[in-house]
């Protein structure tokens, strides 16, 4: 596996991981501020988990 592969399956759990949790240093970053404000918090969780999900699997369906 390259390290390609690694660090975007790495970074779709990542976001898994903190679309689930309440990260302050991850929310109140500048992009996540606006995604909060346009969509709201509860919204904005379920996007970044699903970005996350979507991110990790196709990380996983490309290893051979």
């Amino acid at each position: 596996m390259s390290w390609h592969l690694f660090l975007t399956i790495a970074s779709g759990i990542f976001l898994v991981f903190a679309g689930q949790s309440n990260w302050d240093w991850f929310w109140n970053s500048r992009k996540q501020k606006g995604l909060v404000k346009l969509f709201g918090k509860k919204n904005a969780h379920i996007i970044i988990t699903c970005i996350g999900v979507a991110i990790t699997i196709s990380g996983l369906s490309a290893i051979k």
